[in-house]
């Protein structure tokens, strides 16, 4: 399954950044790592909340990671 995944990622057209042709892997990782900094920074906003805030979205703070993952 791996070598499918790979073969498919080599052959997939490169995305088009300004005069740049960058290929579909280094997009697909630059895509998860903002999509990793997005979630850090929502569990943070939410461990900033105090407990009754957090109690008023119905989270507890054990919650905050699979809310936040969408679990």
């Amino acid at each position: 399954m791996a070598v499918t995944t790979l073969d498919a990622a080599r052959s997939a057209q490169p995305t088009k950044v300004g005069s740049f042709a960058v290929p579909a892997v280094l997009t697909g990782i630059v895509n998860r790592v903002a999509a990793y900094m997005e979630r850090r920074k929502a569990v943070a906003q939410l461990q900033s909340l105090t407990d009754r805030e957090l109690a008023d979205i119905g989270l507890t703070r054990t919650e905050i990671e699979s809310a936040v993952a969408g679990r």
